[in-house]
């Protein structure tokens, strides 16, 4: 499986099957690891209020957005449960 293959949603959008779980990562490199994430090609990030990082990888989004403007957002999935 490669970070490519996607799963069709009932909206039309297809969300990559592949996401970056933040779940343990801790809150002081949480922004850093999404950022590399979707540095290396990840669009899809899966957080949960319970991870209690959800600010942080927030900003690691962001921050990514803010950085490659290039880039279309609406391919993109911040996933929270």
């Amino acid at each position: 499986m490669v970070l490519s293959e996607t799963i069709p949603l009932r909206t039309g959008y297809e969300m990559p099957k592949i996401g970056l779980g933040t779940w343990q990562i801790s809150r002081s490199i949480t922004a850093l690891r999404v950022m590399e994430a979707l540095e290396l090609g990840y669009r899809h990030i899966d957080c949960a209020p319970g991870f209690r990082n959800m600010r942080e990888a927030a900003q690691g989004v962001k921050d990514f957005f803010d950085a490659h403007p290039d880039v279309d957002v609406r391919f993109f999935y911040l996933v929270n449960k």
